[in-house]
């Protein structure tokens, strides 16, 4: 090969690397997602190729500049290269935490921020116009933050100027904190001017529900709200309110509850439609602390029912020793009657309750008062057979012979119950052994009808026939 045809090869060989190079950097342009240039003169992308003659080392293209739009054509003109990326990612400018809203939007808005206890967007939303005495389903802002039990939110609407008296629907806030049981939210309340004697549509106070759900600290709080300094001046309590909270506390025997509304004010000789008091309501129900403590407060022991039950008659019914024994510690009337007649001492013996009897016995009741209806108490001592009763009403001057209805006496009840050590009580007493009912028996035809050989034979010993 001669030096000239050498250098065709080579040169050829040397284009043809030149073309593959740009080729590879046109495609690496592709790949990294940069515009495809457009050759002059036409309207699709191509990638260069090498010219039959030789060409210089540049591609004969001229790239539409960056920086001059092409003029409007009916042919939409190549977009232009991307600036190049940099090092950073810039911050987005701040928007709007919360868009324009409509007014019921705000509200709910503002609701649910309440809802959630966030400070940051409820005091947001006050800034662009939430109403902190608006209302919603009835309740407002404030109420809504007490029921939550949310105390940070319930602070920054007071901040923000919420009314805690302010209601559409008689719902307030310190019901809420009241019958939720939240003592501090009650707290922050009473100071900012709530109302402690308000009602709600029912007539309920703070006070009522708190006592309702047995939360004594809320109780203690509300009935010494006096003493918390408060920002305006609000009627506290009325004594009516007391006195409601009162007849509840003792209904749930809540002793502690009682304590406090009665160291408040309560009246503890209010006296019910039926006459009947706080006292008489305790003792009914069994509460003897709650009792007690009435008695101690100075409530009148001796203010019966319209039936005539007393305390004491209660007590004593119910067979209650420790409310007998404080009764009578407070000089309650030993021989009070209900209209039958019917005293402590006898009814309590009736209902078969001897510890009573006994402590009434050796208080000095009168053991001969009778009731019309139930006879004597010797009579219903020796029926249930309370040996000790019958020993101690004889030893205190029982009639021994005393008939029940003009029926039968204590030793007809005895000898045909079989109750021998009370029949010899009796006969050791003196009671009459041939006493007779209105049909002609005696204690002895008792006796031997229902078999009890024993009395028999004692009745018979004494003269029985």
């Amino acid at each position: 090969m001669d030096l000239l045809s050498l250098l065709k090869s080579r040169l050829w060989t040397a284009i043809g690397a030149v073309g593959s190079v740009i080729s590879a950097i046109l495609l690496l342009w592709v790949f990294l997602g940069f515009p495809t240039p457009t050759f002059v003169g036409t309207s699709e992308p191509t990638t260069l190729t090498p010219e039959v003659t030789p060409a210089p080392a540049t591609p004969a293209y001229t790239p539409v500049p960056a920086a001059t739009p092409e003029p409007p054509t009916s042919t939409p003109a190549p977009p232009t290269p991307a600036p190049p990326t940099p090092a950073y990612t810039p911050v987005p400018a701040p928007t709007p935490r919360t868009p324009a809203l409509s007014p019921n939007e705000l509200t709910n808005t503002f609701f649910s921020a309440i809802s959630g206890n966030d400070i940051a967007e409820i005091e947001h939303l006050i800034s662009v116009g939430a109403d902190v005495n608006s209302e919603s389903n009835g309740v407002t802002p404030l109420y809504h933050a007490a029921m939550y039990g949310n105390l940070e939110a319930t602070q920054a609407l007071l901040d923000a100027g919420a009314d805690p008296n302010f209601t559409t629907s008689d719902l307030l806030p310190l019901h809420a904190a009241a019958r939720n049981d939240e003592l501090e939210i009650a707290r922050i309340l009473i100071a900012a001017g709530a109302d402690v004697d308000a009602g709600d549509f029912e007539g309920r106070t703070a006070l009522d529900y708190a006592s309702e759900d047995d939360h004594a600290e809320v109780v203690q709080l509300l009935t010494h709200a006096d003493e918390i300094p408060v920002e305006s001046n609000v009627d506290r309590f009325s004594r009516q309110h007391l006195n409601d909270a009162i007849w509840r506390a003792v209904s749930e025997g809540n002793t502690f509850i009682v304590k406090e509304l009665i160291q408040a004010g309560a009246n503890v000789n209010a006296v019910a439609g039926d006459g009947s008091t706080l006292l008489y309501f305790a003792v009914e129900t069994g509460h003897s602390e709650v009792a007690r403590e009435l008695i101690n407060a100075g409530a009148d022991v001796n203010v019966a029912s319209s039936d005539g039950w007393s305390p004491l008659y209660v007590a004593a019914a119910n067979g209650d020793t420790s409310t007998v024994r404080e009764l009578i510690r407070a000089r309650a009337d030993l021989d009070t009657r209900d209209t039958d007649g019917t005293t402590p001492l006898l009814i309590s013996l009736f209902n078969m309750h001897p510890e009573p009897a006994s402590e009434l016995i050796a208080s000095g009741a009168d053991v001969n008062l009778a009731s019309d209806a139930w006879g004597t108490p010797l009579f219903w001592a020796a029926s249930n057979g309370f040996t000790d009763i019958v020993r101690d009403l004889i030893a205190a001057g029982a009639d021994v012979d005393a008939k029940y209805d003009e029926d039968w006496a204590p030793l007809h009840i005895a000898a045909y119950l079989g109750h021998l050590a009370i029949v010899r009580e009796l006969i050791a007493a003196g009671a009459d052994v041939n006493t007779r009912d209105p049909g002609g028996a005696t204690p002895l035809d008792l006796a031997q009808h229902r078999e009890h050989a024993a009395i028999v034979r004692e009745l018979k010993a004494y003269g029985g026939n």
